[in-house]
């Protein structure tokens, strides 16, 4: 027999219904009708005419891959003219020992057997600062004006800014090595007391964030219910941070001639010039809907641009001036311009050079960009 607790559930449930069963009459009379046509047949309902895809908002991540330039224009700073620092001798000022007329000078006065400097001018001459491949991060908001095509507005900052080559990085340490070599070869002579040499040399490669504004038009070639592929065609500019890549070279030498002090340094800045320079934006790419609002994109971009990397030199030479001053000590090699040291001012290493274009690189400086992205649509 039903215990009195079931016999109580099955009637509130035969209640429930009974009540239920009055109210739905009710509700539907009191439910408007839907307009009928002529024909007596309802109308549907109105539809939502918003365009859920008219804009989108895609966050993108990839890889972007700049092309290395290959050729360019090239110069080192020109040979001084005859200072006469003494009557009677051929000599001339230079701007530094690290590289060009300097370089030369020094190595022809070394004792015999001594260590040449290895100078700096291959660096200076050269695509010494390059761009590398690097993680691309950015957004791109686009609004539909026709079916098929779309405007759209990028920005990307991508970690791919110049910075110097491993091998311009060698050649350096080449350098900074080679000038301590050649003064301590130099210096071997006993008319030479107290010699010291010391070479310092620090890279840095500075800010590395690239950053890309770009308006574009993609053009859809092919779509499916759910996916769509389209070209892209636009204009950019292309921006880098304020700090670029710098390489200073610091040498010092000072010995004494009896009583007499001499002491000089020599220091050199290579850099790149920053600048900003406009690109051609070319590229295609896929998009898939996986709802109402959300979807998944990939790109392929090429942005093409004019020649971008440049290298300079400069140099800030100091002579230590002693008192009481006195005349120069001169040092001469068999047929090479006088190695002039002083400490009244009057020595080979006497001009400041401002920074000299060494190198521009010349033709079309290419990068890709292959990315992933998400996108909302409003």
């Amino acid at each position: 027999m039903p215990t009195p607790r079931r016999i109580h559930g099955v009637t509130a449930g035969l209640g429930a219904l009974a009540i239920l069963m009055t109210i739905a009459p009710l509700a539907r009379a009191q439910t408007p009708a839907a307009p009928r046509g002529d024909a007596g047949q309802r109308q549907p309902a109105p539809r939502d005419r918003r365009n859920p895809d008219k804009w989108r908002l895609t966050f993108r991540a990839g890889e972007s891959i700049p092309g290395a330039p290959s050729s360019g224009l090239s110069a080192l700073p020109p040979v001084g003219l005859p200072q006469n620092f003494l009557p009677g001798l051929a000599d001339r000022a230079v701007p530094s020992w690290y590289f060009g007329d300097g370089s030369t000078i020094l190595n022809a006065n070394l004792p015999p057997g001594g260590h040449p400097i290895t100078p700096l001018d291959g660096v200076l001459t050269s695509a010494a600062i390059a761009r590398s491949a690097g993680p691309l991060f950015g957004f791109t908001i686009s609004r539909a004006i026709t079916p098929r095509f779309r405007l759209e507005f990028s920005a990307d900052a991508s970690r791919t800014a110049p910075a110097f080559t491993s091998s311009a990085r060698q050649a350096i340490e080449t350098s900074r090595a080679g000038f301590v070599d050649a003064f301590g070869s130099l210096f071997a002579v006993p008319f030479f007391q107290n010699p010291s040499v010391s070479s310092t040399a620090t890279v840095s490669d500075g800010s590395r964030v690239e950053w890309l504004i770009s308006g574009a038009i993609d053009v859809m070639l092919h779509a499916t219910p759910r996916s769509e592929w389209h070209a892209t065609v636009g204009v950019g500019l292309l921006s880098v941070g304020a700090d670029g890549p710098t390489a200073t070279l610091d040498g010092r030498d000072a010995f004494h001639v009896v009583s007499r002090a001499f002491a000089e340094e020599d220091r050199v800045t290579i850099s790149s010039l920053l600048d900003r320079r406009t690109f051609l934006l070319l590229g295609g790419g896929w998009s898939h809907t996986l709802s109402r609002r959300w979807g998944v994109s990939g790109d392929l971009r090429v942005a093409l641009s004019g020649p971008g990397e440049v290298t300079q030199v400069s140099t800030s030479p100091t002579v230590t001036r002693f008192s009481p001053p006195d005349i120069p000590t001169i040092v001469t090699g068999p047929g090479a311009p006088t190695l002039t040291f002083s400490n009244n001012g009057a020595s080979t290493l006497s001009t400041t050079l401002a920074p000299f274009t060494t190198f521009v690189s010349t033709g079309v400086q290419v990068r890709a960009e292959l990315t992933a992205g998400l996108f909302l649509r409003f």
